[in-house]
């Protein structure tokens, strides 16, 4: 099953599953393109925006329940300050994976791409230096 045909099936129907299986798919985009130096690069790109998006999470999440509770007068283990951190921590990494995926910058990549395309740049330049000093990349 090619990527887009695997896309068009299973992420766009279920949100969920397109939140963690986005690593996946560029994997299979990058090998059905034949960008096998991309792989790495893209993966660790999407994994450390993966990590940036939950923690975001977390911290909204620590920050309304911490308000939630001391707007109440009542312990942070409490339901509403618990319910309330959680919407917040939900729709924080909603929002977040959304600006990394779907803004377009002047360029017309999104944010995740053009993170992508200078962390690929950036490994390129630094194994070219690698290899002038040591003769290894």
């Amino acid at each position: 099953m090619n990527a887009e045909l695997f896309e068009r099936k299973y992420k766009k129907k279920n949100k969920l599953l397109k939140f963690f299986l986005g690593l996946d798919i560029g994997v299979v985009q990058n090998n059905e393109n034949k960008t096998y130096d991309r792989i790495i690069p893209d993966a660790t790109v999407d994994m450390a925006m993966t990590a940036t998006t939950i923690a975001t999470g977390s911290l909204a999440t620590t920050i309304a329940t911490s308000i939630t509770a001391g707007a109440l007068g009542v312990a942070t283990t409490a339901a509403a300050p618990v319910l309330v951190g959680a919407a917040a921590g939900v729709a924080a990494v909603y929002l977040a994976s959304k600006v990394v995926d779907y803004v377009k910058l002047p360029d017309g990549k999104t944010i995740r791409q053009e993170v992508k395309d200078l962390y690929y740049e950036g490994t390129k330049k630094i194994g070219g230096w690698l290899d002038k000093a040591f003769g290894w990349a």
